[in-house]
């Protein structure tokens, strides 16, 4: 749990980090190993700045996306170069390496073309999920895969198979700021025969309160069609403890696949 970690025990953590550094600048073994319990704390200020939690001075952790991207690269550089394996098993899944590939993207979250809803709106007004930061759930190509779809926003897409009541498909969404309110679209497509009833149901999901904050069952009617297809979900007050999801519930043939492009959302004043 990391909400105990505000901006001011970040700016008083880089304080003593900065002090124990210098105290042992000309001792270089044990300036490596400061360095090293460093590198937790370096890790601890991406999960705040993607959380939106503010500075000690009050403004972002680091002063762009890009400046977040590029201390990712840099984190990944120095603990090479302190002897820790990039290999090593973060998680159960995924390696440091990869784990520090997806946190860049999570600060640098690529962006399609603009959705027509967003239309002559500023970047910083809205807010673009693609399928980098969407995770799959239930096994990788037994529910879900990544794949190349020349209609999807940025040509990529998440195919999703009917018939898995699970949470296949979840994503946090990249909010730079703390809490907001935000006009929240599904960008979906159903390829092959599209049966009647339920195609799946989709949400968003408070995982600090542990409640959901708004469900919608959107049928195969309603994605009829050849193209892709946009899902109201409603507008919201969101914060980093908040997630989208999707389970394709829906009875459907082999042949049929529910294409998922993108989740936006459009910041309210």
């Amino acid at each position: 749990d990391l909400w105990g970690f505000d901006g001011k025990v970040l700016a008083e953590a880089a304080k003593c980090f900065g002090l124990a550094l210098e105290a042992v600048r000309t001792e270089p073994e044990f300036h490596r190993r400061v360095r090293i319990e460093e590198l937790a704390f370096r890790y601890l200020r991406f999960h705040r700045y993607l959380d939106g939690i503010l500075g000690g001075d009050g403004k972002e952790i680091f002063a762009s996306g890009g400046e977040a991207a590029a201390e990712c690269e840099a984190f990944l550089r120095d603990a090479v170069a302190l002897g820790i394996d990039p290999e090593w098993r973060m998680t159960p899944k995924l390696s440091l390496r990869e784990l520090l590939e997806l946190r860049k993207f999570e600060c640098l979250p690529p962006s399609g073309t603009p959705p027509e809803e967003c239309e002559g709106l500023e970047r910083k007004d809205w807010v673009d999920v693609q399928e980098s930061l969407m995770t799959i759930h239930g096994g990788k190509d037994e529910h879900a895969s990544l794949v190349r779809d020349e209609p999807a926003s940025n040509g990529q897409a998440v195919r999703v198979k009917p018939g898995s009541p699970i949470w296949v498909v979840q994503a946090k969404p990249p909010l730079r700021k703390r809490t907001r309110k935000l006009d929240c679209y599904l960008v979906v497509r159903v390829d092959g025969p599209a049966p009647e009833g339920e195609a799946f149901r989709c949400g968003i999901y408070d995982g600090r309160n542990n409640r959901s904050v708004t469900e919608k069952s959107v049928s195969f009617t309603e994605l009829a069609g050849t193209g892709y297809r946009t899902i109201h979900l409603g507008e919201h007050t969101l914060g980093p403890e908040h997630s989208f999801w999707l389970a394709p519930k829906g009875n459907a043939t082999a042949a049929t696949a529910i294409q998922v492009d993108r989740i936006f959302m459009i910041g309210r004043p």
